[in-house]
């Protein structure tokens, strides 16, 4: 959505403080957003991923559960990818006006390059593997990311 690429001041809400969480909440403050955290996990369980995050100015949390209210009050919601989409509280933001999204889309919307994505069961990591091969030896610029390595927002600071 072309109007939030635009983030400076925007209010955006990170759920999942998962590994591409730190990421996603560093490159969002970088680009002028205030961000909030939602977990459902308490803040002694997210110790190390707030340890790297913790005193940012411009950034609050809401952990420990999922208040709606906190929900409501943002521009945009990003999801972490291990969080699932269809639970009520986003249906419950979407009722209310808040975009819903996930965080390779969202990265999509910055990301100028031509880009693979790999989806299924079963087969993932060896379809993606053999596709940077082919592209590397064929003198093809790459970058494998997501499960491989960097979360997908980190290409957004290169």
């Amino acid at each position: 959505m072309s109007e939030l690429k635009d983030l400076e001041g925007k209010r955006v809400l990170v759920v999942g403080m998962a590994r591409s969480g730190v990421s996603m909440v560093n490159f969002l403050l970088a680009c002028g957003a205030h961000v909030t955290v939602s977990d459902h996990k308490s803040r002694a369980e997210l110790a190390p991923a707030l340890e790297q995050i913790e005193g940012l100015p411009n950034l609050q949390f809401d952990l420990g559960g999922h208040t709606p209210k906190t929900f409501l009050a943002q521009d945009l919601i990003v999801l972490s990818p291990g969080v699932p989409p269809n639970l009520k509280i986003f249906d419950y933001a979407r009722g209310n006006g808040v975009q819903v999204t996930g965080e390779f889309e969202f990265a999509t919307w910055f990301i100028k390059e031509p880009v693979i994505a790999v989806t299924g069961t079963n087969g993932k990591s060896t379809t993606c593997k053999l596709i940077e091969l082919f592209l590397t030896e064929s003198g093809v610029p790459t970058w494998l990311g997501g499960n491989f390595g960097e979360p997908l927002v980190e290409y957004l600071h290169k």
